[in-house]
């Protein structure tokens, strides 16, 4: 599959030089980087970036090019070209995978950690994604699909994000792994500035123990800069609740999509502290 998605990369490439020679319109090139702050004796891991990436879209016409590299990982994270044919949009390379398109991308979160629940599913996929966006009854519903490689097998991942209002979500979401298949939902509604709430659940009926994973989190506006979390992940079989984490901490947006976050762990007993920056 990662064969096919090259070809697919570079025949749509050459699709493009053939039926437009003009240069491709820049319409965004950006940096970005997260990076670890000590919080507590020296070790190798001090000051380290979660990510350092820079990122580029272009355009001609209905076609769109994006490109991102990791410097911290030294790996290309998007490499992908996309063509709109009315309410569908049909994608070939590396993609973002169709869940994560429900949950804030890492230079734009707040918090310092992702629900443990949806860590396992893949987030880039090598292959094809198809995406499709209408508007029914006052509700915007975006849906997504893509096949794609991973682990030497072929899977298949797929999301659905409905907006219910200005301030509700609810998505829906499935991905295989081989033999292994995942499905949740999640749910965001903002109540008031102090209460903006979201939950979700995954379950994955092949795994023997602790077969459900949920998360529930809440962010407190103090301002429009100043954010204060609370976050749990738990686990549930047929007769336990576990926890995996809970944590509380503060976010401050001091620019746009850049960061100074401080979270306690009171599962792990460890405070984690971060910046990110955003240009």
């Amino acid at each position: 599959m990662k064969k096919l998605a090259l070809v697919l990369f570079v025949l749509f490439t050459i699709g493009i030089s053939a039926q437009d020679v003009k240069l491709p319109n820049i319409n965004a090139i950006h940096a970005f980087a997260g990076l670890n702050i000590p919080t507590q004796e020296a070790g190798k891991d001090q000051f380290k970036f979660d990510y350092m990436r820079l990122h580029m879209d272009l355009s001609s016409d209905n076609i769109k090019v994006q490109f991102r590299h990791d410097f911290a990982s030294n790996k290309i994270q998007l490499a992908n070209v996309s063509k709109s044919f009315g309410n569908f949009t049909i994608t070939a390379g590396r993609f973002l995978d169709p869940i994560w398109w429900l949950f804030p991308a890492p230079h734009t979160m707040s918090q310092t950690a992702y629900a443990s629940s949806i860590n396992s599913f893949t987030v880039l996929n090598d292959g094809v994604s198809v995406q499709y966006d209408d508007v029914f009854n006052d509700k915007r519903v975006t849906g997504r699909i893509s096949i794609f490689d991973c682990d030497g097998n072929r899977n298949i991942s797929g999301s659905v994000d409905v907006t219910l209002s200005e301030s509700t979500h609810l998505g829906y979401f499935f991905q295989t792994r081989g033999n292994k298949t995942g499905f949740g939902l999640m749910a965001r509604s903002s109540f008031h500035l102090l209460l903006n709430l979201e939950g979700g659940m995954v379950s994955r009926p092949t795994t023997s123990s602790a077969p459900v994973e949920f998360y529930a989190q809440n962010q407190a506006k103090i301002t429009d800069k100043l954010s204060i979390w609370l976050q749990g992940d738990f686990q549930a079989d047929s007769e336990t609740i576990s926890t995996i984490r809970t944590m509380i901490g503060t976010a401050y947006q001091y620019s746009a999509n850049s960061h100074l976050k401080l979270f306690y762990n009171f599962t792990d007993k460890l405070a984690v502290a971060k910046i990110t920056f955003y240009l």
